[in-house]
């Protein structure tokens, strides 16, 4: 991902290539100076999604900082809410908070209804969490994946692409090793 280069308090950007971290591209007005801008969908190059991100994190951390600051110097001024953010999609006006991290969680893959999903678990007890895990793989039993034979060329011994060699007694597959010549056997 790009760096942005310094905090803009303006509303100019800017930041750091990817590729070349000596070149900056200047994000002004909404607009960016690099060459993707122009092409990029909606014009969102990563250079202007860079700034937006570190625009909405710093916001929410700065917002944090300041209501954790409030409290911890008992400061008689009332909790401020904590910031909405409004995922993509989400119809106006039915914002949905942050979720603090949870104590304990764990990410698993299962196949429903023929399709591999990722499903998180979270909790504040690991003992609780690790026994719904244990149902939740009940429920969705492994299945076995096919062997897949390897593809041709392929030395399984070594987990290197071997090269297609030929010679007055036909071709062969074989690539060198510190040992010598290996044929994928």
């Amino acid at each position: 991902m790009s760096r942005l280069k310094r905090i803009p308090e303006d509303g100019k950007a800017k930041v750091a290539s990817q590729s070349n971290g000596t070149t900056a591209y200047h994000g002004v007005n909404g607009e960016c100076s690099c060459k993707d801008y122009p092409k990029a969908p909606q014009r969102f190059c990563k250079h202007r999604l860079a700034y937006g991100i570190h625009k909405r994190a710093y916001t929410l951390a700065k917002a944090k900082l300041d209501h954790l600051n409030g409290t911890s110097n008992n400061a008689s001024q009332p909790p401020t809410e904590s910031p909405q953010v409004q995922p993509h999609g989400q119809p106006q006006g039915e914002a949905v908070s942050a979720l603090p991290e949870a104590p304990a969680s764990c990410n698993v893959y299962v196949t429903l209804a023929g399709r591999k999903v990722q499903v998180t678990l979270r909790g504040s007890d690991e003992q609780r969490l690790l026994a719904r895990l244990e149902k939740l793989l009940q429920r969705f039993p492994a299945e076995d994946e096919p062997e897949q034979e390897p593809a041709e060329g392929w030395c399984s011994k070594h987990g290197v692409q071997m090269k297609l060699r030929n010679g007055e007694h036909g071709s062969w597959w074989s690539h060198k090793t510190t040992q010598g010549w290996c044929k994928g056997k």
